[in-house]
C-alpha cells in the first residue's frame, strides 16, 4: 500500500466498532490540529487478525501459516 500527493499518512486501526470511530478521529484532531482526515474506509469483518481466522464471534478458529519469502 502506499500514499502520494498531498495525502501522505495512512493510519490502520482496530476499534471495538464504528461506534468508536468519531472518538477516535476527534483524538486525533485535538492531539494533531494540523491534521486533515481526507478519507475513511471501515471494515465490518476480518477474514484474518494477526494470522488468526476468527468465527463469526471472533473468536481463533485457526491460523494462517506465515512465511517470508524466498530469495
Amino acid at each position: 500500500m502506499s500514499v502520494s500527493r498531498s495525502d501522505n499518512l495512512l493510519v490502520m486501526v482496530w476499534l471495538r466498532g464504528l461506534h468508536a470511530v468519531d472518538p477516535f478521529e476527534a483524538q486525533l484532531a485535538e492531539r494533531f490540529p494540523h491534521l486533515k482526515v481526507s478519507d475513511g474506509t471501515a471494515f465490518l469483518h476480518s477474514r484474518t487478525r494477526m494470522g488468526r481466522l476468527p468465527d463469526t464471534t471472533g473468536r481463533a478458529t485457526g491460523y494462517t501459516p506465515f512465511s517470508l519469502p524466498q530469495v
